[in-house]
């Protein structure tokens, strides 16, 4: 998004504008200057344009288009952000509470404390890999982390792994 609002790329990736709001939020809490926050209610109120349905958050927004994605990528999901967004409009409280189910319904197993990549809001079904890429399983696991919601078998899981392999994998087979 410009300084005008207008939008200066073709699609939007509603991770990469949760992380530009919470830098607002931190920024405008700093630094007490309108601009931050002026900018921060103009991107809020587009990334719930664009990037958010009745369903919840979605991938991305693509402005040649004019489609928004169908799913959700749950390490997009960044519930803390959400959190901080519902003080603002209280609509971004659903979202909060939508993402965490979407979560929380991902999780495999106590055994397999992972997550499933993403969900697809069409046929509200999750994706099927065998494999979890670490870095999205992270994020995942920062995010939980961040609301005091990380299941502790995930944490064992991964105290183990560093334990045991003194070091963690890009992926692991489910």
């Amino acid at each position: 998004v410009g300084s005008g609002g207008e939008l200066l790329t073709k699609s939007s990736a509603s991770v990469d504008d949760l992380r530009i709001v919470r830098s607002l939020i931190y920024a405008s809490d700093r630094w007490q200057d309108m601009q931050y926050k002026t900018f921060l209610n103009e991107l809020a109120r587009k990334v719930k344009k664009y990037e958010f349905t009745k369903e919840g958050l979605v991938d991305y927004y693509d402005a040649e288009s004019k489609m928004k994605a169908d799913t959700i990528t749950l390490s997009y999901i960044d519930l803390y952000t959400m959190k901080l967004l519902s003080q603002i409009d209280s609509d971004w409280e659903n979202a909060f509470e939508k993402g965490l189910k979407i979560i929380d319904d991902a999780f495999i197993s106590q055994d397999k404390p992972f997550f499933r990549k993403t969900y697809s809001y069409k046929t509200k079904s999750y994706s099927k890999e065998q494999e979890i890429n670490t870095i999205d399983y992270l994020n995942i696991l920062l995010h939980l982390s961040e609301v005091g919601m990380c299941p502790p078998e995930a944490i064992d899981w991964l105290k183990g792994q560093i334990k045991m392999n003194n070091a963690l994998f890009n992926s692991y087979r489910i």
